[in-house]
């Protein structure tokens, strides 16, 4: 059975009341401003159906949903992020997704990521072929500017040695 805080939460959840001025609306259709002139017994009522348990037990149960709905709503002082006060316990009253969905989902991401490493393959690949081909490219002409400078040292001690003759 769930608590009156539990009830508030899913009440709101279920009827998209995330602020007071939504509050105000969905208990009198009325944007109105001060507490005695808000039909708070709407609520009341939906959390005493959902919590009867802990309704009947609580000191003052009224107080306990006010004081949740004043936590959980923005626009008042006493607010705080939605997410920090829904309870670990507290379970959707309708799943968001199914098992299947939830499955159906990881596999299509999985397939995302899947293409995308491939791509980051492919591109590899063509990289390190044109890397390959670059260092062929400079292979090549280390040897032939290896062979040129064979020639130049030959000329260079040719020339040499013709010119110590001469003197």
């Amino acid at each position: 059975m769930p608590t009156i805080q539990q009830a508030v939460v899913s009440i709101c959840e279920e009827n998209d009341i995330t602020t007071r001025d939504d509050l105000y609306r969905w208990c009198d259709g009325l944007l109105l401003w001060t507490v005695e002139e808000i039909g708070w017994d709407r609520m009341y009522e939906l959390v005493h159906d959902r919590a009867i348990e802990h309704w009947v037990h609580h000191k003052n149960p009224k107080s306990a949903v006010r004081t949740k709905l004043q936590s959980i709503l923005t626009g008042y002082k006493r607010f705080t992020a939605r997410t920090s006060t829904t309870t670990p316990t507290t379970t959707p009253t309708t799943p968001t997704t199914t098992p299947l969905e939830r499955a159906r989902s990881e596999i299509d991401s999985s397939r995302a990521v899947h293409d995308i490493a491939l791509e980051k393959h492919k591109t590899a690949q063509q990289r390190v072929v044109g890397l390959r081909e670059a260092l062929r490219i400079a292979e090549v002409e280390e040897s032939t500017q290896r062979k040129e400078l064979g020639e130049a040292r030959a000329q260079f001690y040719g020339a040499w040695s013709d010119w110590q003759r001469l003197c």
